[in-house]
């Protein structure tokens, strides 16, 4: 089949390399180069360095303008495929290829549609997702569903190591369906818009600790946060980012209700770096001091002493609301 692929995450790159080996991928579009870093060079997508490896043609593009879907049919494609791309496709599009669209999206759908399942996911607290290849519709996520694979989330699971599992089960899932789809043994199925769940994109601010939460609920922010926005609270006006922690079991917190939630109950080398919330103590295990690196534990403890005596400043604190 001759396939268009629309991506422009890492989590899209091994479904690239799967439709690459088993089809013929007549063009990538993907978003434009990016700066990075202090230098601001501006530094391609990972499926755009995937696309050029290979000799496929790239389009780098904000937008689907009606010149740009006219020079697309001329390819004669069959399927298009988007997979994390970023850009809403609207119905002038979806004429580009013979058998309309294809899209991956990381969540037995209906359930938790919108641009951030696999965060949302473990925000919740969920202990099962998934994977759902689905034809593209006009109203996102809606599409007839052709395959759907669940996984388990762990609890040292974080959005990374997903991703990571995504990208693997995806890559083998999409030809799966292309294949089912060629010769009828699969026919795509509708959702039940009834039981539809909806996640929202986050931002910034949405990686700021509540201290006076649970912990649970604290620690899955933190894991759902880790590539982006990253989790976040302060210490004397610093901003400290926490990439990874767990909760206590060595300590009851009937012993420190008299302390308050981010309260830093000990900082040593013997505890590690402990912090109250409103049922267990929480041991940070992974920090960042802002502008500085990230750092285990005991190195944060090197670099930043007499912890043990301050409070970490949440978003509940009216200091900082």
């Amino acid at each position: 089949m001759k396939i268009l692929y629309l991506s422009s995450s890492e989590i899209g790159v091994k479904v690239f390399d799967a439709l690459f080996s088993s089809h013929q991928i007549v063009g990538v579009i993907t978003a434009p180069d990016k700066p990075r870093g202090r230098s601001k060079v501006l530094v391609p997508s990972p499926i755009a360095k995937a696309a050029a490896e290979k000799n496929i043609e790239v389009f780098k593009v904000d937008k689907l303008d009606a010149d740009f879907i006219k020079e697309l049919k001329k390819k004669e494609i069959d399927y298009f495929i988007t997979f994390s791309f970023g850009l809403i496709l609207k119905k002038d599009f979806f004429d580009v290829s013979k058998y309309g669209g294809i899209n991956i999206h990381p969540s037995m759908l209906p359930d938790l549609r919108g641009p951030s399942p696999i965060q949302s996911a473990i925000l919740q607290g969920y202990k099962k997702s998934g994977i759902t290849v689905q034809k593209m519709a006009l109203k996102v996520d809606s599409g007839d569903i052709v395959l759907q694979r669940e996984f388990d989330i762990e609890d040292d699971d974080d959005a990374l190591s997903i991703e990571e599992k995504v990208s693997v089960m995806a890559s083998m899932m999409i030809t799966e369906s292309l294949s089912g789809l060629a010769d009828e043994r699969i026919i795509p199925q509708p959702q039940d818009s009834s039981k539809a769940t909806y996640c929202k994109m986050f931002k910034k601010e949405d990686g700021g600790l509540n201290w006076d939460e649970k912990a649970e609920n604290i620690i899955n922010r933190i894991r759902a946060s880790v590539k982006w926005p990253i989790a976040y609270s302060f210490i004397d006006n610093n901003r400290i980012n926490i990439y990874k922690a767990s909760i206590n079991k060595n300590y009851t917190i009937d012993d420190f209700r008299d302390y308050e939630n981010g309260k830093i109950i000990f900082a040593d080398k013997s505890n590690g770096i402990l912090v109250k919330s409103s049922d267990f103590l929480i041991n940070l295990l992974s920090l960042q001091q802002s502008g500085k690196k990230l750092l285990n534990w005991k190195d944060f403890l090197n670099g930043y002493r007499n912890l043990s005596d301050k409070k970490f400043i949440g978003v509940s604190d009216e200091t900082v609301c």
